[in-house]
């Protein structure tokens, strides 16, 4: 991916990410804080260099979970959509296809 395609962005503590309900698409790769995700009575803690949005993003569902800043956190945000597009026709894509209809669908979004 191109570096223009990238954008990070600033968070202040206690802002929201996205909340459980919007729509997904968006990935959020940590690159500076803490951010927590909150949902189905779950709580889970995600640190430096960790990856925030993926599962629903991929499988183009609404997020499932709410991810809030725990702490100040610099994020890059990248869209699901042109992350797919560049595999268009690939193995990889086909692979990741693949794997993401046979997880679990009772608990999504379980790996973020």
């Amino acid at each position: 991916m191109k570096p223009d395609k990238k954008h990070k962005r600033v968070i202040s503590k206690g802002t929201a990410l996205y909340k459980s309900g919007d729509p997904s698409g968006m990935i959020y790769i940590l690159e500076k804080g803490e951010i927590m995700l909150e949902g189905g009575g779950v709580q889970e803690t995600f640190k430096e260099g960790e990856v925030v949005g993926a599962f629903d993003s991929l499988l183009r569902t609404e997020y499932s979970k709410s991810a809030y800043a725990a702490t100040p956190c610099t994020v890059t945000l990248l869209s699901a959509a042109e992350q797919l597009g560049q595999l268009k026709d690939s193995l990889s894509l086909k692979i990741v296809s693949a794997l993401l209809s046979k997880t679990d669908q009772s608990e999504p979004g379980y790996w973020s």
